[in-house]
């Protein structure tokens, strides 16, 4: 009996590995063209955020202009589909509070993100809170585009997608948007920590340079904010669950925490949480890339190690970091790899 459960498994086991490598090569994406131009560069990160102090606003056209100005080679964005599916350049996807606040009919509303506003809402009724004239609007992707290649034809650009929801109609916008500006295909990247956007994207226009993007601790910062809400204050998993994971975790690192059920749910899910995270990583610098066709890997400074950079460049892959805000560690890096570094401060590149 045990002799014919072990032949199973074997079969089981190798059905599934069989399987899997049928179905990757069927249904990955081709080949991604070269991103020899996202190489050895410096970016200016959502425009170059540092400028806050100067009351130019992150992602909007002045700042471009002020990074462009000061020696970037390319600029970083980000971007999301409004309500009416235009594409806007902003970061946050849960709220405009950071960044913007509502004026006339909006006044007030800010507790809103840009996936429930439509273009006209944006455009008349939000201002960047950064900007004193308050004569700055929140751009559309086309129109950023446009101002960039405006002041420097051969800038580079970083088009970092935060979108989870209506993939297809995103990789249809940015679709057009390469064929209505060829110079795209050589000058941009379509990052994401969202594979399956990159996924999505390279499906329908393979020549679209992609880069993945990874940091530490996704799936823990997923856990501790996303996770449906379901009763405030109950014991264990229903208070992670909660949205209420930071409480436990300070309760138990002060000792105030008698509940047996908050120590070893912490405890279970902060060894899954890092287990996780660490199968993630392994994925996003393997299978993954390979599956999506990304030809640029994207990584937090935490990851930043030369050897490793170095080891990844030799298997094909053009590397990007961020945000590099040490002169020190931006000099390590580019003198040692070829990579793209995107950093909230213009400093001149090592000659």
């Amino acid at each position: 009996m045990l002799f014919f459960l072990l032949l199973f498994s074997l079969y089981t086991t190798v059905f599934v590995v069989v399987l899997g490598l049928i179905l990757f090569y069927f249904f990955r994406a081709e080949k991604s063209p070269s991103a020899e131009f996202f190489n050895d560069i410096l970016i200016g990160h959502r425009g170059c955020r540092h400028i806050k102090t100067q009351n130019i606003p992150e992602n909007s056209l002045n700042a471009v202009r002020y990074s462009i100005e000061h020696g970037s080679d390319g600029v970083e964005l980000d971007c999301q589909l409004t309500k009416d599916g235009h594409i806007v350049v902003f970061h946050d996807t849960l709220s405009m509070a950071r960044v913007a606040y509502g004026i006339g009919p909006m006044e007030g509303k800010t507790d809103i993100g840009i996936g429930n506003l439509t273009l006209d809402e944006i455009k008349n009724y939000y201002r960047y809170i950064d900007d004193d004239s308050g004569e700055e609007r929140i751009p559309t992707l086309e129109e950023y585009i446009q101002f960039v290649f405006s002041l420097d034809p051969k800038q580079i650009i970083m088009i970092e997608v935060k979108q989870y929801t209506r993939l297809a109609l995103m990789a249809e916008k940015l679709d057009e948007l390469y064929h209505k500006y060829p110079q795209l295909y050589t000058q941009t990247t379509v990052a994401s920590f969202n594979p399956a956007l990159l996924y999505v994207v390279r499906k329908r226009n393979p020549k679209i340079v992609t880069n993945l993007l990874f940091k530490r601790g996704l799936f823990a910062d997923w856990m501790k904010h996303s996770v449906p809400k379901v009763k405030k204050n109950g014991p264990g998993l229903r208070r992670v669950y909660s949205g209420d994971f930071p409480s436990i975790l300070q309760e138990i690192s002060e000792g105030s925490s008698s509940n047996l059920k908050d120590k070893i749910t912490y405890n279970s899910l902060k060894y899954l949480t890092s287990m996780i995270d660490y199968l993630w990583y392994q994925a996003n610098t393997t299978i993954i890339p390979s599956f999506i066709g990304a030809a640029v890997l994207g990584f937090d400074t935490s990851l930043a190690q030369v050897e490793y950079l170095q080891q990844l460049q030799k298997r094909g892959y053009v590397t990007n970091v961020w945000v590099v805000n040490d002169e020190n560690l931006k000099k390590t890096l580019l003198d040692n790899c070829k990579l793209a570094l995107t950093t909230d401060f213009l400093f001149p590149k090592a000659d």
